[in-house]
Order: structure tokens, then C-alpha cells, then sequence
């Protein structure tokens, strides 16, 4: 068989688009040229939970990205959470999830597979349901909604304390929330500095518009500490072989915060 008709292996899988791919796509373009002039060694580095941007697992190295509909590594553990808790037939239209910093796979995802209400907030992106800050949003009413995404966020904010307690308190009660930070699995505790120059935020948080990096077993108190039962899925919860087709390093954790009844 000549080689432009052999079929081409199909190793991994990305739920958000439900495509098989052959590979995912490495972290690029200029955010990854400026991580290397910055410092050789990115404070996330290998020590990293949820991360692809630097983990290199043997199955899929730096595997960040969907070569069919741009969804980051994080995206599709919360995809792969989501069928599993929702189900693919789950059909409500008075369930209400808000995602903060919309990304377009996720809301295709949610549309897809989902009958339900899914609202956007972002303080600074336009087209979404609030431009609002997450601290501070008295735009929105206690108790709304049924659900909400939190995929990177918390370490832009100067007070994550009052984020949090205001996820908290716009979720109905039995209402859950799907949290994601940077955490390094190096630190005993969260390294954070609004105040510190933009070279400093590099070295320390991996990026210049990031103010801490979270340590592993503070991020988890200060979900607590806001009111929150606290899950924390690893691959026992989900499995070994769904995170490799996921291309997730071993070592990824979802934060499922659900307020109490």
C-alpha cells in the first residue's frame, strides 16, 4: 500500500469536538517565545498539575491544543467531566450555567450536547451575557445559577478570597462549579504579589498579567474556606486511559466546588 494511503493512526480523542486525532498541538506563537526570554525555567515548569504548556508525558508531549476546534487541555478534562455528570441527553432549559472567560470550543461543546442556558461573564471580552468583575458582580443576583466554569481565572485577581465568595453566593444551593488555577506541585504555599514588577510576575507566576501561583493544598483551603464542598477528580476518578486519550499528564486534577443544599 503506497504511504499516502495508509490510514493514519487515531491515538487520542477530544470531547469537545468528538474528533480522533492523530496528535494534539504544542503550546506556540508568541506567549511561548516570550516564556523562553524571560526565564529558562518557567515557574510552573514540570512541577505543574493540569498542564501541558511544559509537562512532557511519554504518550503525548506538550499535547495543549485540538487541531480541529482549538480546544486547550483543561477544556477537555472539563468536557470529559461534564458527559459524565450531565449525560449526553441531558435536556433542561431552566438549567443555568455561566461560564466565566468564554472560550469558543467549550460553548460549542455546551450546545452540542446540552439543552440548557449558557450565559458568559468576562470583566474585559465584549459579546458576553455580564461584563462584570468577578469580585464584585452585583449585576447578578444570589442564587442563579445551577452551574458555573472557572478555567484560569482566580490568579488574574487581586482578591480571589472575594471571587470566591462571590461564586458562591450567585450558585443555588446543590449547585456546583468547575474550578482550574496554575498550581505547582513544588510550592508548599500559594506565591502571590499584586504589587511586584512585570519581570518578577514571569519568574514567579509564569506570566505578566498572572499575580500568584497557587499551591496545591492552599488553592483547595481557600475553596473551602468560602463555603464550598470540595472535590478534587484525579485519575482515579477518571481513569488512567481516558486522561492519555484526553493527551493530560497523569498528574491532572478537576476542582468540582458544589455549594450545599
Amino acid at each position: 500500500m503506497s504511504e499516502d494511503k495508509k490510514e493514519v493512526s487515531k491515538n487520542f480523542f477530544c470531547p469537545l469536538c468528538d474528533s480522533k486525532v492523530q496528535s494534539f498541538v504544542p503550546l506556540g506563537g508568541p506567549l511561548v517565545n516570550e516564556y523562553a526570554k524571560r526565564t529558562p525555567a518557567p515557574a510552573t515548569g514540570k512541577s505543574g498539575e493540569t498542564i501541558n504548556r511544559f509537562v512532557m508525558e511519554l504518550f503525548a508531549p506538550k499535547a495543549f491544543s485540538c487541531p480541529v476546534c482549538g480546544g486547550m487541555d483543561r477544556e477537555r478534562l472539563v468536557a470529559a467531566y461534564l458527559l459524565r455528570r450531565l449525560g449526553r441527553n441531558f435536556k433542561k432549559p431552566g438549567f443555568r450555567l455561566l461560564e466565566f472567560a468564554p472560550r469558543a470550543a467549550v460553548g460549542s461543546f455546551l450546545k452540542k450536547h446540552f439543552v440548557l442556558r449558557h450565559e458568559t461573564a468576562d470583566m474585559f471580552m465584549n459579546g458576553v451575557t455580564y461584563k462584570v468583575n468577578i469580585s464584585c458582580m452585583s449585576e447578578i443576583e444570589s442564587e442563579t445559577y445551577n452551574a458555573w466554569i472557572c478555567l484560569h481565572v482566580l490568579e488574574h485577581v487581586p482578591s480571589d478570597h472575594k471571587a470566591l465568595k462571590e461564586l458562591f453566593r450567585i450558585l443555588k444551593p446543590g449547585g456546583f462549579g468547575i474550578l482550574l488555577v496554575p498550581i505547582s506541585l513544588s510550592l508548599p504555599m500559594t506565591d502571590e504579589d499584586p504589587d511586584t514588577s512585570i519581570t518578577d510576575r514571569w519568574r514567579r507566576f509564569g506570566q505578566d498579567d498572572h499575580i500568584r501561583l497557587y499551591a496545591k493544598a492552599d488553592f483547595m483551603q481557600r475553596i473551602k474556606d468560602a463555603g464550598f464542598i470540595l472535590y478534587a477528580l484525579d485519575k482515579e476518578y477518571f481513569g488512567t486511559i481516558t486522561l492519555q486519550l484526553l493527551g493530560l499528564p497523569m498528574t491532572s486534577v478537576l476542582y468540582v466546588a458544589e455549594r450545599p443544599s
